[in-house]
């Protein structure tokens, strides 16, 4: 698998510029779309099965699995949106200084739809039945708090062993749990009423 792997880096690298360089701000719904077609056509040619749940306001979500899956165990959840404004990748392209890659978004988060998308080939590539444990839920609108791809989302986390929200930490280059969220509590608290006087 590690071999594999290696042997993909530059093709690996070719795809991470090609996303890099879409503006997909989560206000853009036409620079969003843009990347999930490019996944949707990248997946589909591996012979995965690619579910498009439309959108009008936001870019579409991509529910993506083995077509030989039956109840997937795993959730791997990445968002193809970004904070960056339009025209921010005419003014700082892709680009590889050293051994570290920049650009609009490469880190949070394209980068890790191209990990996803090897470690599925490479588990194609061995053989292995693990690739038809995995569901992948691309949202398009994690940015913003996610309004219209929530109960998408909770929905595939149903039933669900495990679930993984992919972002690299950009000091390390290692995965890292994620750093923020988003939470409602309702509290019920049993209260006496004090004794008039």
């Amino acid at each position: 698998m590690i071999t594999y792997l290696k042997q993909e880096k530059e093709n690996m690298i070719t795809l991470l510029e090609k996303l890099v360089n879409i503006d997909s701000n989560s206000y853009d719904k036409q620079g969003v779309d843009k990347i999930g077609e490019a996944l949707q056509q990248e997946f589909e040619e591996i012979g995965m099965s690619v579910g498009v749940h439309r959108e009008k306001e936001y870019g579409n979500h991509l529910s993506i699995t083995s077509p030989h899956a039956k109840q997937p165990g795993i959730l791997i959840i990445a968002h193809m949106d970004t904070v960056f404004p339009d025209g921010e990748t005419e003014n700082r392209p892709f680009e590889i200084i050293g051994d570290k890659a920049y650009g609009p978004g490469v880190n949070d988060e394209k980068a890790s739809h191209v990990q996803v998308l090897y470690a599925m080939k490479a588990l194609k590539e061995i053989g292995s039945s693990a690739l038809h444990n995995v569901q992948i839920l691309f949202n398009s609108d994690e940015e913003i708090g996610s309004p219209s791809s929530k109960a998408l989302i909770k929905e595939a986390a149903d039933k669900k062993n495990t679930a993984w929200s992919l972002n690299a930490d950009g000091q390390t280059r290692a995965w890292s749990p994620p750093a923020k969220g988003l939470a409602v509590l309702r509290c019920a608290c049993p209260a006496k009423v004090p004794m008039p006087g």
